[in-house]
């Protein structure tokens, strides 16, 4: 069976071979595979965290990313926001990715963990001409739905997607926990903090 896709949007595509063929692999890299159904349920739920962001039709998002499930979510997620995808390279240098996102002025970047505060110190660097501060919260857990699936944790498991073996780590906290830093950042005080990456995340990674 065949899809007719003279007539379909991406998002339609993706709807439609996922009804097809919803279980079998899709997509497969060396940390694992996907089905089209799985990429299709991970998109949608991106694609509602990406509107919660600010994400409108129309708004650029950059997606700095290497070849893989997550990234294929990610571009799939901001068609389904109606938001044109720019892909640059992952292993470009932070100065490189600043630039590149200072000049196309998007909404939102989509980032690895890895090169977020590379991104986020070059990016500090750029703007601080223009007297901007540039910084960014990496999260721990937080109890949201995205959050429990990314754990694997569902129904009664959640009360059990907690830290285990680093004494003395706070439990999952709710998004308010968040609050108090982006006040910090958002306000006067915080007008001397530039160029940082906050882990908020109750001590996960601390290791003594």
């Amino acid at each position: 069976m065949s899809i007719d896709q003279t007539r379909q949007t991406v998002p339609e595509f993706l709807i439609r071979s996922a009804e097809l063929w919803p279980d079998q692999d899709w997509v497969r890299t060396p940390a694992g595979a996907a089905s089209r159904a799985t990429v299709l349920d991970r998109a949608r739920h991106v694609a509602g965290g990406l509107r919660e962001a600010g994400v409108r039709p129309g708004d650029r998002v950059v997606l700095a990313a290497p070849n893989s499930v997550d990234f294929l979510v990610a571009w799939f997620a901001a068609m389904f926001a109606r938001a044109p995808v720019l892909a640059v390279n992952p292993r470009a240098a932070g100065a490189e990715l600043a630039a590149v996102a200072t000049g196309l002025e998007p909404r939102l970047i989509v980032a690895p963990d890895a090169d977020v505060a590379a991104l986020t110190a070059a990016l500090a660097q750029d703007l601080g001409r223009d007297n901007f501060t540039v910084n960014a919260i990496a999260p721990g857990m937080i109890q949201t739905e995205e959050g429990f699936r990314s754990a694997g944790a569902v129904g009664s498991d959640r009360r059990t997607a907690r830290a285990k073996g680093v004494p003395n780590v706070q439990p999952d906290r709710e998004p308010d926990a968040l609050v108090g830093t982006l006040l910090l950042l958002a306000s006067d005080a915080g007008s001397y903090i530039n160029g940082q990456t906050l882990i908020i995340d109750g001590g996960r990674n601390c290791r003594l």
